[in-house]
């Protein structure tokens, strides 16, 4: 054993002894060791160790995981004597207790930075019962388990200490399993789609169960493949050899027929070796078959019957019962029942239920005014959808049941009925997680941060690099014949660079090549698109001169250029088209091994004859076609071409459906998403990457809105998740963020829109009156008499000023309406101004009264105005049509734009200055409203006169804020309260 080797065990071993509550003196508990051997450390002896350390040395991989984590502990933390969380003067305090000199400390500053943790967290205060402590104290499954990623599955340690941290941040916010009185905290967390939500749901229950949770329920999706994936990394990653063996041998496990005995990973050693259990794990859910009745194995026993079941001395020694079961209420209502059955058992247990895409099926989709309409009138009606009905049972029978969601769509979530106490709405915290790294999603196929007037090349433009566009329309096959054709040559060009880069570095492993054709929900469909990729595959006949030089021209056209600027550090480049033929001929062989057919068809079509998905079992180098199966929560191993063509109203879903999006180690490069710029959704072309595009802005502007209400004021939130939900965002008009049958509690509480002409006036003369007196001071600021260039060659006579935004603003929103018109069409844009002028973005309005050739009315304290007739349209509810003259909104359009050059409105023009049409309007066939009796008698010259308006923002302002519609949800119960009171035991 060299100096230098027993130097790092010994500083190894003193680390083992800190433990991870807080940093202690390295050099201090080594000493003994040193002294055994007739020698002493220094704290030159530990800078030496850090510096000839190489990349995954074990010491510095465990003082790396410390360290970090003491990076970005809270300043709660006594030891921390109030330096502020990955700051250089908490590093500083680190290196101290721990023994560092000067050099030691720069040391390990260049080979550990500073660990900044991106976990953004929304709370209500909570009882801090997970300490460091706590954590350690019965540590078994998780310690496993970041041993399992650091090793076997060779994580980065910036990722497992990410994983470290905001597993913890989860657990620590459930309540204390060991506390007397019963309280269910209810969460979210939201990560991004395939960016490995199910590493932290893994960590989350390995740190559960060695903390004290007995029964741990995960919810996957609503499809068994999910479930059975999931079910296979919990049961790899954290369950363990021993757990799945039970008492079986290796020969009596296999004749039994127990989980993975022919599996690849089983019998390479790949699943986690627990040694001796500490605390067993049940499994009642394996990865054949999803829960079954089982009372008895369900049944938990109080070791020391005079204590509760959630007495430290009952928990600790009782097995941990673990179940992941897809969302189908057959299956739950058997766990339902079995839980009823043990009610009492499961009144003292701590239960931990973990909803996996939890968005999906979950949320309850009855509208609840039309729930509390029947019961006012003494009808029975359905309260609840079949599985959230089975959720709510399950946490009315186990009131010390805690609720966390997971989902990279949260907007369901957050629009869930805030006051349903059995309901999911997560009023205890909001978890974003943070961007994992080496993860591509959709920033990484848009170009958000590219000037719009820079040249896009393949280095700089993400679009360039990695989208190519699908222009054919839905009725011309040809074309898309062809685009498909040429997506399939990427597919097997891409298939040939994997297995080059396989051959010049075995290292890289590329066990999985797909390709994902999506472009329809119907089966039927599939079945005729998976027909059409056979025939293409076969005229495309790679091995001919022509094919050949068809993939020649591809591979140096696109290929090659792309992988040139976006390679990967230490991966191979592609070699020249002439060196890859025998990948090519290998890749071919590899797609059409199972009777030549290239295709995978994945539905619930079980007439299909075809290999099995199984990326677990099988090597699957296959073009797949599907919809709904592949399109939530299912990783799709290897996927590196992507042809898409569905459209759906729904942001969630068409996010869901982003398969692409993951991580794509080695192969980076190669990614290629073919995507449909005129798909069909209904009567109308959409363009999908423009879709997917505001998903992108929609989603950073909700985790803004978690960044914003995560701060603290001293030791309190500002908000509690219950008083302001996150505000969603859409920015386009056709998609919703969300299903409208999950968004009964959302309203607009947001929206641009551009130009706003309100139609919706009241149809009573008193209120009519009031608008008149309400937008007198405003009338009388357009005392100017100009003539302005009209329509075409048309000009119109009109009065002009002045008014400030803040008294404009004011009359819109006080302005009498039709019932429900303000707070479904005025308010969210009234919020939209005042936001405006709080930017400083809009200070005044330009006014604009036209003067047509009518009657004139005398208006007090104003003049004699012309009157225009407008009628109320027949069958719109009580709302008059268009309000403006056509010939009168060009001069405002350009207004606004600066373009009124050799007009009277030159000199008006601000950058902040928007502009209003006013109109003084008369029915003609008037049927005002009755009731009450008018007060204004019909002699009075404003009987009846409606002041009508259009609303022009400024064309600077409408730029840094596009139509964007922002949702909020409200309380059924409060209805006009903008904030909810948190609750008192929260």
């Amino acid at each position: 054993m060299t100096s230098n080797h027993w130097k790092q065990n010994a500083f190894w071993d003193a680390l083992k002894m800190v433990g991870e509550a807080q940093p202690k003196n390295l050099v201090t508990r080594a000493q003994p060791e040193a002294e055994e051997r007739g020698e002493s450390l220094t704290a030159d002896d530990l800078t030496e160790v850090l510096r000839s350390a190489e990349g995954g040395n074990p010491f510095l991989t465990a003082l790396g995981l410390h360290v970090h984590r003491w990076d970005a502990a809270s300043s709660d933390a006594s030891w921390t004597e109030g330096t502020p969380a990955s700051s250089e003067a908490r590093r500083s305090l680190i290196c101290a207790k721990l023994g560092l000199s000067a050099e030691g400390a720069t040391e390990l500053l260049h080979r550990r930075p500073i660990y900044h943790d991106g976990t953004v967290v929304i709370t209500a205060p909570w009882n801090r019962w997970y300490t460091p402590e706590r954590a350690s104290e019965h540590a078994f499954y998780w310690p496993r388990y970041r041993d399992y990623l650091l090793s076997i599955k060779e994580w980065p340690e910036e990722s497992v200490t990410s994983l470290d941290l905001a597993s913890t941040e989860v657990l620590e916010r459930l309540t204390d399993p060991t506390r007397p009185e019963a309280y269910q905290s209810k969460g979210l967390v939201v990560g991004y789609v395939q960016s490995g939500k199910t590493a932290n749901i893994t960590g989350v229950v390995a740190k559960a169960i060695d903390a004290g949770y007995r029964l741990v329920i995960v919810m996957t999706g609503t499809i068994e493949m999910l479930r059975a994936q999931t079910q296979r990394r919990v049961d790899m990653e954290l369950v363990g050899k021993q757990n799945i063996l039970g008492d079986y041998s290796a020969e009596e496990a296999l004749e039994a027929k127990v989980d993975y005995q022919d599996d690849d990973d089983w019998l390479a050693g790949n699943f986690l070796d627990l040694g001796e259990v500490a605390t067993e794990v049940t499994r009642l859910t394996t990865h054949k078959k999803d829960y079954q009745k089982q009372f008895k194995t369900l049944k938990i026993e109080r070791f020391d019957k005079s204590r509760h079941l959630f007495d430290a001395k009952n928990l600790f020694p009782t097995a941990a019962r673990l179940v992941v079961t897809k969302k189908n209420s057959t299956v739950l209502k058997k766990l339902v029942n079995d839980i009823r059955a043990n009610k009492n058992a499961f009144a003292e247990i701590p239960v931990l239920i973990i909803d996996d895409e939890s968005d999906l099926a979950s949320v309850n989709t009855v509208d609840p005014e039309v729930v509390r309409a029947a019961k006012k009138e003494g009808k029975e009606v359905q309260e609840r959808r079949a599985i959230n009905e089975r959720i709510a049972e399950m946490l009315d029978l186990m009131p010390r049941a805690q609720y966390v969601g997971y989902t990279a769509t949260p907007f369901a979530n957050v629009f869930a009925d805030p006051s349903d106490p059995q309901g999911i709405f997560p009023r205890d915290f909001v978890i974003g997680l943070q961007r994992p790294f080496g993860y591509m999603g959709v920033e990484d196929f848009h170009d958000f941060d590219l000037d719009p007037d820079e040249h896009k090349t393949l280095a700089n433009s993400n679009e360039k690099a990695f989208v190519r566009d699908l222009h054919a329309s839905e009725d011309d096959v040809v074309t898309q014949e062809r685009e498909l054709a040429q997506a399939i040559d990427m597919f097997v060009l891409t298939g040939a660079v994997k297995l080059y880069r396989s051959h010049v570095n075995p290292a890289l492993k590329y066990r999985h090549h797909t390709m994902l054709v999506h472009h329809s929900v119907r089966k039927a469909e599939h079945s005729d698109m998976a027909a059409t990729i056979k025939r293409l595959w076969t005229e495309a006949q790679f091995s001919s001169p022509v094919g050949k030089g068809r993939l020649r021209q591809l591979y140096e056209s696109d290929v090659v250029p792309v992988s040139e600027v976006r390679l990967e550090a230490g991966v191979p480049a592609p070699p020249p088209f002439d060196e890859l033929g025998p990948f090519i001929s290998k890749t071919i062989s590899f797609v059409t091994e199972h009777h030549l057919n290239p295709v995978i068809v994945v539905n619930s079509d079980k007439d299909i004859q075809q290999q099995a998905l199984d990326f677990d079992r099988h090597k699957i180098w296959r073009i797949l076609v599907g919809g709904a199966k592949l399109s939530r929560g299912f990783t799709v191993e290897g996927l590196t071409v992507t042809y898409f063509r569905r459209a759906t109203r729904m942001s969630d879903s068409l996010t869901q459906m982003g398969r692409w999006f993951g991580f794509r180690p080695g192969y980076r490069d190669l990614v290629r998403l073919y995507i449909a710029r005129q798909a069909k959704f209904g009567r109308k072309d959409v363009d999908l990457y423009e879709a997917f595009e505001s998903v992108a802005l929609d989603e950073t502007a909700f985790r803004q809105q978690l960044v914003k209400y995560a701060e603290w004021d001293g030791d309190k939130p500002r908000v509690v998740p219950k008083e302001i939900p996150p505000l969603v965002s859409q920015h386009l008009p056709w998609l919703l963020p969300t299903a409208r049958n999950k968004m009964f509690n959302a309203r607009i509480i947001e929206q641009s829109e551009q130009p706003f002409t309100p139609s919706g006036y009241s149809n009573h003369v008193d209120e009519l009156k009031e608008n008149v007196d309400l937008w007198r001071p405003t009338l009388a600021a357009a005392q100017g008499h100009v003539t302005l260039p009209g329509k075409g060659q048309d000009q119109f006579e009109a009065f002009i000023g002045t008014a400030g935004a803040k008294q404009v603003v004011e009359a819109i929103d006080r302005t009498r309406y039709l019932y429900l018109f303000k707070d479904r069409t005025v308010f969210p844009k009234v919020n939209f101004y005042k936001r405006l002028i709080e930017d400083g973005l809009l200070e005044d309005f330009l006014l604009v009264v036209p003067q047509p050739e009518t009657q004139l009315v005398d208006i007090s304290g104003v003049g004699k105005r012309s009157i225009i007739h407008r009628d109320r349209r027949h069958g719109r509810g009580g709302k008059f049509g268009e309000m403006t003259e056509p010939k009168n909104r060009p001069i405002v359009e350009r207004f606004i734009s600066h373009e009124v050059d050799g007009t009277a409105l030159e000199d008006l023009t601000r950058p902040s200055r928007g502009a209003l049409l006013l109109y003084i309007a008369k029915e003609q066939h008037p049927d005002y409203e009755s009731t009450p009796k008018p007060k204004l008698s019909e002699n009075d010259p404003e009987y009846g006169l409606v002041v009508a308006f259009s609303v022009y923002v400024p064309e600077e302002a409408l730029s840094k804020n596009p139509d964007v519609i922002r949702f909020e949800v409200i309380d059924k119960d409060r209805k006009d309260a903008p904030i909810i009171d948190a609750p008192a035991d929260a």
